[in-house]
């Protein structure tokens, strides 16, 4: 019985490099119908060391049914008590991410904080797209609640003032702005510390 996977390991020679097909260039499926494994080979070692299984009985796993992997998904998931993600369950992480976008300007940071709701409440993230476009929805309503909240706040004269810390000014040879929360760059009687 093989019990670990190293660069001498007949599996490791025959998986090949990744698909490099033209249409797909190594994605799953094409994996898949190429013969070749979508899991990386470190983790099926892994795996085989666990199971106390050769590597090469998990070489094909998942290739002759496509719905194997997501059923063992789906029973693995109910196993360890966790569940999918359905519409009402992501409305919360949507209100968190708001919640989040509203007090940080880092677009990774709600995505990291959402992640960490969803593996805290055990539910199985969506896909990374999916949640990256929550994230995105979330800053764009924290930007427009942002600026209904500070919208009383901007008469036109503070506005102006506002618009023109802007405006590069050609004596400074930058904005104003830029002027201001730029410390001195040399040491001279003018300079403030």
């Amino acid at each position: 019985m093989r019990r670990s996977c190293g660069s001498s390991c007949a599996l490791r020679r025959s998986w090949g490099p990744r698909c490099s097909c033209a249409r797909c260039r190594g994605c799953v499926s094409c994996r898949t119908r190429c013969r070749r494994p979508a899991a990386p080979l470190a983790a099926v070692c892994r795996l085989a060391r666990q199971l106390e299984l050769p590597v090469e009985v998990l070489r094909s796993y998942g290739t002759s049914r496509e719905q194997t992997r997501t059923d063992h998904l789906r029973q693995v998931a109910k196993y360890v008590g966790w569940r999918a993600a359905k519409v009402l369950e992501l409305k919360e992480p949507d209100e968190f991410l708001l919640a989040r976008a509203m007090r940080h300007d880092s677009p990774s940071l709600p995505f990291r904080l959402g992640c960490e709701y969803l593996c805290a409440a055990k539910v199985i993230r969506p896909g990374v797209v999916s949640l990256l476009e929550k994230v995105a929805a979330a800053r764009t309503e924290a930007e427009r609640e942002t600026h209904a909240r500070v919208a009383h706040l901007l008469a036109l004269e503070r506005s102006r003032g506002l618009d023109g810390l802007l405006v590069v000014d050609p004596q400074l040879r930058s904005s104003r702005l830029h002027w201001l929360v730029t410390g001195p760059v040399q040491a001279s009687s003018t300079s403030e510390g």
